[in-house]
């Protein structure tokens, strides 16, 4: 049992005694308290009170007076309507520094969970480019397949490639018709093929015969013309080529992998089945569901040509996982756009009579100062312009901190500054919210930023190595530094933030706790003079340090973020 566990039980157990069946509270009642200097936890009187009838800051008064110290509850204080907890703070310490010390990079994982889920992410589309608008998937979905990992959830990373739909005609239509023959070059093979898709698009929606020559090629590729297929294949193999060159620097991993191309004749399947039980009809030549008596509208499952949409493929993609993995759930993570289209498809499977958690995980989209970006006008910010003007941008500041360095080094910490700026921005933000992408913001050093929890780490590790350590069997002082109390309780909380950000699904839960502890340290830092203190004291500067080093770097392990040793 984790501390923080411990000391809600004792403060549950303390209420329960001075309550006497008056109410029984939950873990759920407790609070953090908004002010840290108001308490620890706190327990609001509002549902009591109402059941009495009573005033709820009298009823906190009344009860406040009732409860008496415990081991790691020191004092209970009525403020306002709530009854605010004070720990024995040098308890904690002590508790939490050997819970740390032990667990070290396990700290804050639990193994309770007995369930195992498939979460997809990445979705590319092959022959498109890989651009700034694909960033959010890609570290949202790998820094919540690490969130559920560390609660003990059995997760397996899927990756949905769509690499047969419409864009993959156009794009093979115009190669064909005015690049054929034209090798991908060695170096930016996302540009250039980015470059032909613009090209294709533009054709498509100003050239007349243009689109019935796409469609044909649809045609051909989703009924396995052998001319059509060779070149599919040939090129699909630079788009998978990219692909893997974009997670590996991104850090998203996947254990299985899923194509469009694999369920060309499942989706029939599925689409004879609908028909089958009378859930799809046939509609001036195309066959839909009519879904609008929940509010979904009509869902299109084949063009009046027979061609399948990538609608068609969900539904056969949907009850695939279920048959290769013994999963409980699946989930899929797009952007909020595609929250009809999910709901018509778990409806659509519904009425199919199939009855397995599926979860939709929506998330906003990602912008820039400039503007909304789109890959068919061609105003996107490819992926690696993006990335290679981040790590120009973190290398000019690391070589102006450090002349004396060498060009190895100074890009070496760059790239993963630039990489820390990149995720941290992007994760910080709730699912729900769109993200401005502002470089200038993310590349901050004194700012709610990834460079700045990473100097942070760098700076704790620095101070640490040139601090002078107590003598061997030195007893640590007891805490009177109020920031430092305030620090010693948060990194106890640890555990607890972990958990609801796997449970919510929301990394930011972490970067917005990382910056919190972050900003503690400087303030403790500012007030406590860690170096010059007595031996008892640096016993205990040294061993809440260390414990704050080791919360640091494994609250950014869980958002991709690597720690560099000095920056």
């Amino acid at each position: 049992m984790y501390l923080i566990e411990k000391a809600k039980t004792e403060i549950l157990l303390a209420l329960k005694a001075a309550l006497n069946k008056t109410y029984t509270p939950t873990f759920d009642d407790l609070e953090s308290p908004k002010d840290g200097k108001m308490g620890d936890v706190a327990f609001p009187c509002f549902r009591l009170a109402k059941g009495m009838g009573r005033n709820p800051a009298e009823v906190a008064s009344e009860y406040a007076a009732k409860i008496l110290p415990r081991d790691l509850v020191r004092e209970a204080r009525a403020v306002g309507p709530y009854i605010n907890f004070f720990m024995n703070i040098d308890a904690v310490a002590a508790d939490s520094n050997k819970q740390i010390s032990l667990l070290k990079s396990k700290y804050g994982e639990n193994h309770g969970t007995k369930r195992t889920v498939m979460f997809e992410y990445s979705g590319l589309n092959t022959h498109k480019p890989s651009h700034v608008g694909h960033l959010r998937n890609q570290l949202f979905g790998a820094s919540v397949v690490r969130l559920m990992r560390s609660q003990g959830i059995k997760v397996i990373a899927a990756d949905f490639v769509n690499d047969l739909g419409l864009h993959v005609a156009q794009w093979l239509w115009c190669y064909k018709t005015y690049h054929f023959g034209e090798k991908p070059p060695k170096t930016e093979l996302g540009k250039w093929m980015s470059g032909i898709y613009t090209e294709a698009v533009k054709k498509y929606e100003e050239m007349g015969t243009a689109k019935e020559a796409v469609m044909d090629v649809l045609k051909k590729l989703q009924h396995g013309d052998k001319e059509t297929m060779k070149l599919w294949k040939e090129t699909r193999k630079w788009s998978l080529k990219e692909f893997d060159a974009f997670h590996e620097e991104l850090g998203a991993k996947f254990d299985t992998f899923y194509a469009e191309s694999d369920f060309v004749e499942k989706r029939m399947k599925i689409v004879e089945k609908l028909l089958d039980k009378k859930i799809a009809i046939q509609s001036e030549g195309a066959i839909i569901v009519n879904l609008e008596d929940v509010g979904l509208g009509i869902f299109v499952i084949l063009r009046t040509d027979g061609t399948a949409l990538y609608s068609t493929t969900d539904l056969a993609l949907a009850i695939q996982k279920f048959e290769d993995y013994k999963i409980d759930a699946s989930y899929v993570a797009t952007d909020a756009r595609q929250k009809q289209h999910f709901a018509s498809v778990f409806e659509i499977l519904k009425r199919l009579g199939y009855k397995k958690e599926m979860i939709h995980v929506a998330y906003e989209f990602v912008t820039l100062p400039e503007g909304a970006m789109s890959s068919r006008k061609g105003t996107v910010i490819l992926y690696e312009d993006f990335r290679n003007e981040l790590i120009s941008v973190a290398r000019a500041e690391t070589k102006s901190r450090h002349l004396d360095w060498s060009e190895k080094n100074i890009n070496k910490v760059a790239h993963a500054i630039a990489f820390g700026a990149m995720k941290f921005e992007i994760l910080k933000q709730d699912p729900d919210k769109v993200i401005t992408f502002d470089i200038k913001s993310a590349m901050s050093f004194d700012g709610f930023s990834g460079p700045y929890l990473q100097y942070t780490a760098a700076r704790i590790n620095g101070i640490v190595k040139k601090t002078k350590a107590p003598k061997k069997g030195t007893k640590s002082a007891l805490v009177r530094d109020e920031n430092e109390r305030e620090l010693i309780w948060e990194l106890a909380k640890y555990p607890e933030v972990a958990r609801l950000a796997a449970l919510e699904l929301k990394p930011s839960i972490i970067a917005h706790y990382l910056f919190k502890i972050a900003k503690l340290f400087a303030a403790f830092y500012e007030s406590v003079p860690v170096s010059t203190s007595s031996d008892g004291e640096r016993a205990l500067h040294l061993s809440v340090l260390s414990d704050l080093k080791t919360v640091l770097e494994n609250g950014l392990a869980l958002l991709g973020i690597e720690v560099v040793k000095e920056m």
